[in-house]
């Protein structure tokens, strides 16, 4: 039989449900079997387009199913349940829903916070609305609210995941943050590009980088560095280790400058 549960106990259990690692799914079936809910998802005229196999829809409906036990249950879901609900809305890339969730925390006076927008921008991200991605940062902005790194990281993912490093480097240009919290988000950027085995658009983007004030550091170059060389471009990795080589520039005019 199931057990009673108050609603910091169902907050807390979803939380944990939306966060769960897919492959550690029987762990969050474990928890589950003393709420009640059926082992297998279930269709019902309200969740019936949820019913499908791919793994983060089947995570989807567990979580909604939970919520919907709770709300069942007479509580009141707080912040924290509803973001979990927009989490696994993320996921799944269900950003049809993730909108409807937001109104509804609206609806019971409950404003969203940078994390439910995160999640609703991460949603339009896995499902390619990226237009509607930078929709929702402006909707943030409008709320008076500060985007964090993690909400930068989801929209730059979300670009380079639609093949645009150009609106990537576009958004890094226009973000006030220092450079310590620059440097991580170009990073994300050059990686993709090594990734992609494309050496000479990481080398522009690490001249852009330096452009922004923001030095790529010894760790980043000797990376490019290493998979240009990789692809017989000795020059262009002997000029990258060179430049990552140099600890202290005495002046201004010897600073780590890009000159490949």
């Amino acid at each position: 039989d199931g057990i009673d549960l108050d609603a910091d106990a169902y907050s807390a259990l979803l939380s944990i449900t939306s966060s769960a690692d897919f492959l550690t799914m029987e762990k969050a079936r474990e928890r589950l079997s003393s709420v009640n809910l059926p082992a297998d998802p279930v269709e019902s005229s309200e969740n019936s387009e949820l019913h499908v196999s791919d793994d983060s829809k089947t995570h989807l409906l567990r979580v909604f199913m939970l919520f919907m036990e709770m709300k069942n249950s007479g509580l009141q879901p707080d912040r924290v349940a509803y973001n979990s609900l927009m989490h696994a809305c993320a996921s799944a890339g269900d950003s049809k829903r993730a909108v409807k969730v937001l109104a509804s925390m609206r609806s019971q006076g409950i404003d969203p916070d940078v994390v439910s927008y995160t999640s609703l921008m991460r949603a339009c991200c896995v499902e390619g609305n990226l237009d509607r991605a930078f929709d929702v940062l402006q909707a943030l902005q409008n709320d008076g609210l500060v985007a964090s790194n993690l909400t930068y990281v989801t929209l730059i993912g979300g670009c380079l995941r639609a093949g645009d490093v150009e609106r990537a480097l576009e958004l890094l240009e226009t973000i006030e943050l220092d450079f310590t919290h620059l440097l991580p988000l170009y990073q994300v950027v050059v990686e993709h590009s090594c990734s992609s085995g494309n050496i000479f658009e990481a080398v522009d983007i690490l001249k852009r980088m330096q452009s922004a004030g923001v030095r790529p550091n010894p760790e980043l170059l000797s990376q490019v560095a290493l998979i240009a060389r990789e692809q017989g471009l000795h020059e262009i990795s002997n000029k990258l280790f060179y430049v990552a080589n140099i600890k202290k520039p005495e002046n201004n005019s010897e600073r780590n400058e890009l000159h490949v």
